[in-house]
């Protein structure tokens, strides 16, 4: 009978420790207040998780502002990668996210008021010791550079974001940038058409600059490679990557063709292919902040509707 007494009280006495031990997630969101930074935790499986492929999740959000939803904390079913080249040698690594609706389907969420979006990006900024770089040289470029015609964001040419601190499976795992994407809603790409036989007219264009080539540094390029693929000479076609073929990658030719023509032409007709506004603030950002690896490799090229001329932007 005493010995059950005692293994009574030892057992209630463990108890508590095993019903309120507490995760990193729980404990750091129980103790947030107004000066905490929002936080972000990714429920995953994470053995599965590569750049090559998305694997399903779940997000949830803790904002002591209530900027989502106007809620303090709010969750959505998610599919996420890594994201990044030379960046994944590191342990903290960048996220690319797509919210989904039960049915797997995109689903937009206006977080931290930033806009209504599906894609958003957590940048890890592994090698960032501030951990400032890439978000104050962006937000220099918002306030530099603006699109030269209307779009639903105010003109802006550069992404927006938000520090977080990231927890994995409620497992505490460092300072993030939540940021939205460079994307054809934000530049206002008009969408390609599709015809009932299924023929495509492609209007706005995006591309991403991935390595450099002669392509990407618009001084030449190799017209024997297939235009059949979403990459092509360095660049990868953003959108419309649905339907990658001649109809998307010859304007970028053109383009190239044009830089390459003698230089009274290109005094004649820079107008027809560039911004010039959008390239000197483009030149300006790169030389005065030595941003050596933006010059057209990771650096987007925009054109709005190809039908109504082939005018390109330059965006970071």
């Amino acid at each position: 009978m005493k010995h059950n007494l005692i293994m009574t009280l030892m057992l209630m006495m463990w108890m508590p420790l095993a019903v309120f031990s507490q995760t990193d997630w729980e404990k750091m969101t129980a103790d947030g207040h107004e000066t905490s930074l929002p936080m972000v935790n990714l429920t995953v499986d994470t053995t599965l998780l590569c750049k090559e492929n998305y694997n399903p999740g779940h997000i949830t959000i803790w904002d002591w502002q209530q900027r989502t939803e106007g809620k303090e904390t709010v969750s959505y079913d998610c599919k996420m990668r890594y994201r990044g080249a030379t960046s994944l040698r590191y342990d903290k690594k960048s996220f690319a996210i797509k919210l989904i609706d039960d049915s797997g389907e995109d689903l937009d969420a206006d977080i931290f008021g930033i806009r209504e979006e599906n894609d958003w990006i957590l940048d890890a900024m592994a090698t960032d010791r501030i951990r400032m770089r890439n978000r104050v040289l962006f937000d220099i470029w918002n306030e530099m550079d603006k699109t030269p015609y209307s779009t639903d964001f105010a003109n802006r040419n550069g992404t927006k974001g938000q520090y977080v601190e990231l927890f994995i499976n409620e497992q505490y795992h460092g300072l993030y940038c939540m940021t939205d994407k460079i994307d054809r809603k934000l530049l206002n790409l008009k969408k390609a058409k599709v015809a009932s036989d299924q023929s495509v007219t492609v209007r706005g264009l995006l591309y991403k600059g991935d390595s450099w080539t002669d392509a990407t540094l618009l001084t030449g390029y190799n017209d024997s490679i297939p235009m059949d693929s979403d990459v092509w000479e360095g660049w990868e076609l953003q959108y419309p990557d649905d339907y990658p073929s001649d109809n998307t990658w010859v304007p970028l030719t053109q383009l190239i063709d044009f830089c390459i023509s003698d230089g009274d032409n290109l005094n004649a007709h820079a107008e027809d292919f560039f911004y010039m506004d959008n390239v000197v603030n483009y030149c300006i950002l790169l030389v005065a902040h030595n941003i050596i690896d933006n010059s057209f490799k990771n650096t987007f090229l925009s054109t709005p509707n190809i039908e109504n001329g082939h005018c390109y932007l330059f965006t970071p």
